[in-house]
């Protein structure tokens, strides 16, 4: 279930010190309340001081493909995962990057 957006805005100021509205407002109306792109939104919003993502984003696969926006590499461009505590599955790596560089068995 998603988050409403007194959830979201309360989430982003007490989980990663999101304080300005303008930043939370903008957020929200990225991930709509969406958890897990909410926390990877916001992860990456306390690395680079900004957001980059101009576009809604309904599931995680069109967060996986905004990341690529840029013409960043996939190593640099996943580094956001690396600074979150949760799990993905082989199956899931295996499809980012098999839809990022066309790979399919390096995993």
């Amino acid at each position: 279930m998603d988050w409403s957006y007194d959830e979201t805005r309360l989430y982003l100021e007490l989980a990663h010190n999101i304080t300005e509205y303008k930043v939370q407002n903008q957020i929200y109306k990225i991930t709509n309340g969406y958890p897990i792109i909410t926390y990877f939104i916001a992860e990456d919003y306390k690395l680079k001081h900004v957001v980059d993502i101009n576009q809604p984003i309904k599931e995680i696969d069109e967060y996986y493909d905004s990341l690529f926006i840029n013409n960043d590499k996939p190593s640099s461009a996943i580094g956001i995962f690396a600074t979150g505590n949760c799990f993905f599955t082989k199956k899931e790596l295996k499809n980012f990057f098999y839809r990022i560089r066309g790979v399919r068995d390096h995993l």
